[in-house]
Formats: structure tokens, C-alpha cells, sequence
């Protein structure tokens, strides 16, 4: 065969076998940064309970199934009994070398101030399982540590899941450039961050939004420079869940069981605010949500000094704004059902047959798209491999098989090119 026949095939080979492995390495694990009041209450209930970390809990199967990378955890309160309760959960699930930040002067509380009549689980969460951190006060700061993990990350490639305060983000955002990066704070967030995901509702109060200092509120959500999705609170409102966590799950051993039988009871349900928002942020839209027309207009949401968001008509968003609801085809009974199944799993189990992380560009289906794209933008991804950054709910536009396949195979012909001349 003659020389540059051999050097063509060879380079074509290469070309397609490049092909092949970007394609591989351009759908990883979605980059979540996490913020989280992980001891926050409900009033809704009488008496008022202490909803148990179960959205920790769903993060980390997400991450043990290869569906997300958590890079950090950021606690919206100040107890120092946050971050080692947290790192229990992290470590159960094999992950402690999550970095965990807390803002400090802390106080001892375990519960939020306004509600002090309910049962306590991150003491006793402390006690009973292993952990590394045994005090916030041995955590860095949010700042900087947004500020780290941002600058480490690769463009338009974190999402933020916020089911926690904004105060931690406003002052990221007020951050100026420092040794971790030449950037303003809100600079970081236009370059790094995809998406920030708001467990919050769009047009009414939010305990998320108002409990702190509705200001942080208003101002993040006026100059905010990528995509925000907000998860309403309504969704968890009417999704009952996880009653099998106690009596499928041993209490003892199991962090997820152990803190549920302690706040919710054995064998009881109950509402769904956090882990309908993580849903979200770990697999996207899936058969369980669309987003609400209303918020896709491209309107304003706003808050007021109060923390009360509001839909501002007569204006644009600086960027895309969406809220989700569920689907028509499908029911809080079955967001409950689907909720309990991922937090009934275990570390040592065989993961669930719908686990794993899921990337395609050859089907119209939804379910097989990537992470988060709807429905309407199906046909896009199927024909062109490609989805536009507002279909994703994180990570950095992934390119199709074709896509990448198409430009090693121009690397390779030019590479012949160079050794014909």
C-alpha cells in the first residue's frame, strides 16, 4: 500500500477513534455547588417539624451513580453543628472529601430560632455517625470558597442548587477579585455558572427568599447573569413523602432513616420542598416536569425588599428566567414514589435500573436527552446533536457524537495534508 494511502487510513482511524472518546469525555457528571439550610423548619405543621436532609441524601445517590459531581456544600445558617451533620450524610455515602463552608460567628443553635418546640436530629446526627469536621468552626468561609471552586471550573459548567438563603450568594456577588481569581464575584458567576436553581416560587413569598433578608433576594434576582429555574414551593407542598425511608431502611445504620424517624416519625409521610428541587438539579425536566410558559416569556422576576418575587411584565429578565411545574402526565403521587425509590438506595446496593448517568443525541425522546432538556427542544438535539445552554439544567453544552466525530476527522485530514507536503 502505498505510503500516503497508509498515512490517510491511519489518520482517518485516529480521527474517528478521537471522535469517539471526546464524545465519551463531553458527557460527564453535571459540576452542583449546593446551598443549603440543612436544619430549616416548617411551620406548616402542627406541631411544627423539622424537615429532614433528605435533598443531602439525593445529591449524594445522584454522585454515587455517576449522575452529578457535588464540588461543594454551603450551609445557609449558622449553627456549628451544620457542616459535621452534613459531612455525616457525605460520609455515609462514601463521599467526605466534600469541602464544606459555613459564614462565621456560629452559634450552638440546632433548629431555627423562630421554632424551637421540635425534635433536634443534628446533634444526635453528629453522635451516631462518623464524620470528619466535628465543629463549622473548622470550615472555610462561603466566599472564598465559591470563589475557589468557580475559578477552578470550566466555563458555563456549574450549577448551583439553591435550597438554602441567598445571603451567602449576595456576597459572593459583592466579591471583589482576589488571589483566587482576577474576577469580580459576579463576573465568576456569568463566566462559570450555568444555572442556579431556586427552590422557590417565581410570583408569591418563599420561605427561601424572604426568611433572611429579603434585600439578598431582591438583589440577586435583578442582576443574577445566566439562567435561573425556579422550583416552587407548591410542588413539594403536595408531593407526601417517605414513609418505607423507616421501615425499608434500618434506623440505626442508615443517616437518611436515622434522622427521619427522629423528625418525621416511623411510617409517616411528609411534604417534599427540597427533594422536588433537587430532582431538578440532578436529572432535569425527565417525564415529571415542564417548564411554566408563563416565566419562559423572558418577564422579569423580581423581589421586593421583603424578599416577595413578583412578575415584572413591562420588562426582560437579564437572563433567562423559568419556573417548573408537573407535568400533566404525571402526579405528586408519583414524584413522592419516585423520590422514596432514590433515597431507599444504599451504598454496596446494585444501583436502581433507571441510575447512571444518561447521555444521547441520536433520540427524540426526552427521557434519553441530555440532563434537563425539554421536550420542545427534542428535535434540535436529536438532528444536530446539540442543545441550546438554556435546554440543560447545568453543565456546559455538550457537543453530539456527530459533532465531534466530524471535527477529529477534519484534524486528521489535515494532518495528512501535512505529510503529503
Amino acid at each position: 500500500m502505498p505510503k500516503l494511502a497508509v498515512v490517510t487510513v491511519t489518520a482517518l482511524l485516529l480521527g474517528a477513534n478521537w471522535g469517539v472518546m471526546a464524545a465519551e469525555a463531553a458527557c460527564g457528571p453535571k459540576k452542583i455547588i449546593i446551598e443549603t439550610d440543612f436544619y430549616a423548619f416548617s411551620d406548616e405543621l402542627s406541631p411544627p417539624l423539622l424537615p429532614p436532609p433528605n435533598a443531602i441524601g439525593m445529591a449524594n445517590a445522584f454522585m454515587s451513580w455517576g449522575e452529578v459531581d457535588i464540588i461543594g456544600i454551603v450551609s445557609s445558617i449558622h449553627s456549628e453543628y451544620a457542616p459535621p451533620a452534613i459531612d455525616a450524610f457525605n460520609t455515609f455515602y462514601g463521599h467526605g472529601d466534600i469541602p464544606i463552608a459555613i459564614k462565621k460567628p456560629l452559634n450552638d443553635s440546632t433548629g431555627d430560632w423562630e421554632y424551637s418546640n421540635y425534635p433536634d436530629y443534628v446533634i444526635p446526627l453528629v453522635e451516631h455517625f462518623s464524620e470528619a469536621i466535628h465543629t463549622g468552626w473548622n470550615t472555610t468561609d462561603p466566599v472564598p470558597l465559591y470563589r475557589k471552586l468557580l475559578s477552578e471550573s470550566a466555563d458555563s459548567s456549574v450549577t448551583i442548587a439553591m435550597i438554602g438563603f441567598l445571603d451567602n450568594i449576595y456576597d459572593l456577588l459583592m466579591s471583589g477579585p482576589d488571589a483566587l481569581s482576577p474576577l469580580s464575584g459576579l463576573e465568576l458567576a456569568k463566566q462559570k455558572v450555568v444555572e442556579l436553581v431556586l427552590q422557590a416560587d417565581p410570583t408569591a413569598p418563599s420561605y427561601n427568599l424572604d426568611h433572611v433578608n429579603g434585600t439578598y433576594a431582591e438583589y440577586v434576582l435583578s442582576v443574577w447573569p445566566n439562567t435561573i429555574t425556579f422550583v416552587p414551593g407548591s410542588i413539594g407542598s403536595d408531593t407526601h413523602c417517605c414513609a418505607k425511608l423507616t421501615t425499608d431502611l434500618d434506623v440505626s445504620t442508615d443517616p437518611v432513616a436515622f434522622t427521619w424517624n427522629i423528625s418525621v416519625g416511623y411510617n409517616k409521610t411528609y411534604k417534599s420542598w427540597d427533594p422536588t428541587a433537587m430532582l431538578y438539579v440532578g436529572r432535569g425536566l425527565g417525564d415529571w416536569y415542564i417548564y411554566n410558559q408563563t416565566t419562559e416569556q423572558g418577564y422579569a422576576v423580581e423581589a421586593n425588599a421583603t424578599g416577595d418575587t413578583y412578575l415584572d411584565t413591562s420588562k426582560k429578565s437579564p437572563a433567562p428566567q423559568q419556573a417548573v411545574e408537573i407535568a400533566p402526565t404525571f402526579s405528586n403521587v408519583s414524584l413522592a414514589d419516585l423520590i422514596q425509590d432514590i433515597l431507599l438506595w444504599t451504598p454496596g446496593e446494585p444501583w436502581p435500573a433507571d441510575a447512571g448517568l444518561k447521555c444521547s443525541s441520536n433520540s427524540s425522546s426526552s427521557s434519553s436527552l441530555p440532563t434537563g432538556t425539554s421536550s420542545a427542544t427534542a428535535t434540535t438535539v436529536a438532528s444536530t446533536g446539540v442543545a441550546s445552554p438554556s435546554a440543560y439544567t447545568g453543565g456546559a453544552v455538550e457537543l453530539g457524537a456527530s459533532q465531534l466525530g466530524l471535527l477529529a476527522c477534519g484534524a486528521a485530514i489535515l494532518a495528512m495534508f501535512a505529510v503529503q507536503l
